[in-house]
């Protein structure tokens, strides 16, 4: 099994190598060398901005013998949209940003498919599910040679439930990169009537999905706030920091055998933005709960 961190533009803005060789040296003291990969999420601005930082943190983790994973962009693409039209630009953006990569060892790439369309009225599930799959199936044959092609379940709207998963992914080279935290997220949303707790929900969830392949899995912790009597969630906190019961979680995760654990926190339990370093520093019960229950 595979432990790791993300990194994105915000925790990375300096490409000079002694910097990040000293950056992954802290992750490897504070983790005691149990993180061993990181996955690079390639959002806006990069590539477009500061490609020169993405690269040089990507050479530096692979010769200082890390793996790596891939977080497709996202933001603003709704690769399950049934606009036709808008699926030669995601196509394009998508491709662009594997391809500057492509010569790179790269273990997995996940991509958010979702839309923002009223799924419950007309055809427009079914038509979200065909273009879902037709985009889906375009980029497996261009890099299923290459990567694991997954898609991540969502913590609201479409592709939050198990049923749009399978929809989706039956029969296609894709499997699951499994959120945790957005199934609970999603669990607290819309399943609260149908099940007794998450753990039951995370259950189905898993025996639903299960004949697909859950090769990667992200964990993270939430939290709940309320300002003003809105109610919010809190995603990304650092496990043993929000709701999130880890020893019930990880004997249910010990099912599913997956390769890769990403440990997918960017902030603390108020939604301030962390750093990777000071977020490996905060790991050690929860490295240990992973060695127990994995």
């Amino acid at each position: 099994m595979n432990i790791g961190l993300p990194l994105w533009y915000n925790t990375v803005l300096n490409n000079d190598r002694t910097f990040l060789k000293e950056l992954l040296g802290k992750v490897r003291s504070y983790t005691n060398n149990v993180v061993n990969y990181f996955e690079i999420s390639i959002d806006y601005p990069w590539p477009y901005k500061k490609k020169e930082v993405l690269l040089s943190i990507i050479e530096e983790s692979l010769e200082q013998g890390f793996k790596l994973g891939l977080h497709a962009p996202w933001r603003d693409l709704h690769y399950a949209s049934p606009y036709q039209e808008l699926h030669n630009a995601y196509l394009k953006i998508l491709t662009n940003a594997i391809n500057l990569v492509k010569e790179y060892s790269i273990d997995y790439v996940v991509l958010h498919v979702t839309t923002h369309q009223k799924i419950q009225i007309n055809d427009n599930r079914k038509e979200s599910i065909q273009a879902a799959r037709k985009f889906l199936d375009k980029i497996s044959r261009l890099y299923g040679d290459y990567t694991q092609v997954l898609v991540e379940n969502m913590p609201l709207g479409f592709t939050s439930s198990p049923q749009d998963l399978r929809d989706i992914l039956e029969g296609l080279n894709v499997k699951i990169a499994l959120d945790i935290a957005h199934i609970v997220s999603a669990y607290y949303r819309y399943f609260t009537s149908a099940y007794e707790n998450y753990i039951e929900f995370l259950k189905d969830f898993i025996t639903v999905l299960d004949d697909l392949g859950f090769p990667v899995v992200h964990v993270h912790d939430i939290v709940f706030t309320t300002s003003n009597k809105i109610s919010r969630i809190i995603e990304h906190v650092i496990p043993g920091k929000g709701v999130i019961d880890w020893r019930a979680t990880l004997k249910q995760l010990k099912r599913i055998r997956a390769e890769y654990v990403l440990i997918e926190s960017f902030v603390d339990s108020k939604g301030n933005n962390l750093d990777v370093v000071s977020i490996a520093s905060q790991l050690g019960d929860f490295l240990t709960w992973l060695r127990i229950y994995l």
